[in-house]
Parts: structure tokens; sequence; C-alpha cells
């Protein structure tokens, strides 16, 4: 389940304020002794081998991209369709899920075939004939990753307005969804 939880980022996807995931490793020798291996700045491990130490893989830290990261180091290649591919394999990247769209303000409706969130909210930049939304819909199909945002202004009769219909990978991309559409 986990494994379908996460994916590896491209590095196109790094930018200021992408949230992810780097491998938290220590170093430890045959024994039970433990201890910390050096590490730079972004947290990884630098050095553990030619000491006779070995590494222990304890989990995933969260991290946030900031602009000094450098992330050329990390790189690995791998061959994709006959064409070499920068790949990240330390990194992870948790899709989008209930808690992540919560966290934005909507609440948890139903789920069907799709999840349904709404968010009362009145933003002004609408569509509608008044100048502003007063509440907003939204269908999410984990499997897929597609969302729908529609947002409704009511007038004389209730009128809809879909925003957003596409692709959202993981809470960065949709923060900066949210934060084009004017919502956030």
């Amino acid at each position: 389940m986990e494994s379908n939880k996460y994916y590896t980022p491209s590095i196109e996807e790094f930018c200021f304020g992408f949230e992810y995931e780097i491998r938290d490793e220590l170093c430890g020798d045959a024994g039970s002794k433990e201890f910390a291996c050096q590490k730079d700045f972004v947290g990884r491990t630098l050095d553990c081998n030619g000491h006779g130490y070995k590494k222990v893989l304890l989990g995933w830290k969260p991290k946030t991209f900031q602009l000094n990261d450098d992330l050329k180091k990390d790189l690995q290649y791998e061959v994709i369709n006959g064409i070499l591919e920068p790949k990240l394999f330390n990194y992870r990247v948790k899709y989008l899920d209930r808690e992540d769209i919560e966290s934005f303000g909507f609440q948890y409706r139903s789920n069907t075939s799709l999840e349904w969130y709404k968010l009362d909210k009145h933003c002004e930049d609408g569509w509608s004939s008044y100048g502003y939304w007063n509440h907003f819909s939204l269908a999410y199909d984990y499997n897929s990753n597609r969302i729908q945002i529609v947002a409704y202004e009511y007038s004389y009769d209730e009128s809809e307005t879909v925003l957003f219909q596409g692709s959202c990978k993981n809470k960065s991309e949709f923060k900066t969804l949210l934060k084009q559409l004017n919502i956030e």
C-alpha cells in the first residue's frame, strides 16, 4: 500500500516550496552499536563506507525545497526507452490525499467512485455577475490523480463554473493551483 502512496519525482517538479521526503540513513557496525554518519546540508549521508560500517535505513524525513538546495549531487541515471534519464532514487513524494485536501479547508462529503469535498468560502475576482463565489466543490479521483474544482455563485439562481479539471499529483501542486485560482 505504501508504494502506491508515493512516487519518485522528476527533477522538473522541484521548485521553491516543493514538499518531498528524503531517505534518512544512519551507519552502524556489524554489532549492535550505531552512530550517525556525516551528513550534508540537505541531509544526505556523505561517508559511511570504507570504515567497516554499514548503512541502516531508518525511514523518510520530510523536506521542503529551498533555493539553495542542489539536487545535482543526488542524481543517478537509468535508461528509459533507450535514453539516459536522471532519477532521484533517494527522494519520494506523497500523492495528493484526503488529509492534504482537508488541510486547505475543504470538508469531506462522500465517497462513491470519486471523493467529494466542499469549501464554504467567499472569494472575489470570480467570473460570476457579482464578482465573487459563495462556495466550491471538489471531486477527486485518487486512482488517476485527477480533480475537478467547481465554483458556485448565488444571485437569482445558483450558477456554477468549472474552474479546473485535470491532474494534480501532490500537495505542492494543489497549493499552487488554489493560489492560481485565487481560492487559497
